[in-house]
């Protein structure tokens, strides 16, 4: 558990920060090139910002519970393995081999199941945040198109 922990803290959560920060600066510099553009862009961007936001706290509440069920699935699969391993000559001895096997690998099915509800809310939220973004783009390509000849500059 401890190792597990620490490669948490020295690998996921650098990484995820550096994600975090750079698409955070590539919005923020998308938004404010085409807001210099074309102004009338604000007023699609600050209510997909505020879509975005609220598609953010509903997927946080979801998948802090997702990742709170997976970890009550993944510790049996830990502890049955380790048991197993204690036991494996009464195990062999009473014949249950096949038995031990199908009990660890449905541990591990419903284990697996956690893990793809998981990404399914990541893939859900992503689909949505995606969706936003497109609308500011289209309509600031829109924008750019009904300008009258000359107002923005190459």
């Amino acid at each position: 558990q401890a190792s597990s922990d620490l490669c948490i803290l020295d690998f996921d959560i650098p990484f995820t920060m550096t994600f975090v920060i750079s698409g955070t600066v590539e919005v923020a510099a998308t938004v404010v090139v085409m807001i210099m553009v074309t102004w009338q862009v604000v007023l699609v961007a600050v209510p997909a910002v505020i879509g975005v936001l609220y598609i953010q706290r509903y997927y946080i509440a979801s998948a802090r519970e997702l990742v709170r069920i997976n970890g009550t699935t993944k510790a049996p699969v830990m502890n049955y393995a380790a048991e197993s391993m204690l036991g494996v000559v009464t195990i062999r001895a009473f014949a249950a081999t096949n038995r031990f096997i199908q009990t660890n690998l449905q541990l591990i099915d419903m284990d697996a199941t956690m893990f793809f509800y998981t990404n399914a809310a990541l893939e859900w939220v992503l689909l949505r945040v995606e969706a936003m973004q497109i609308v500011v783009i289209v309509t600031s390509s829109i924008l750019l198109v009904m300008l009258p000849a000359g107002s923005v500059a190459p």
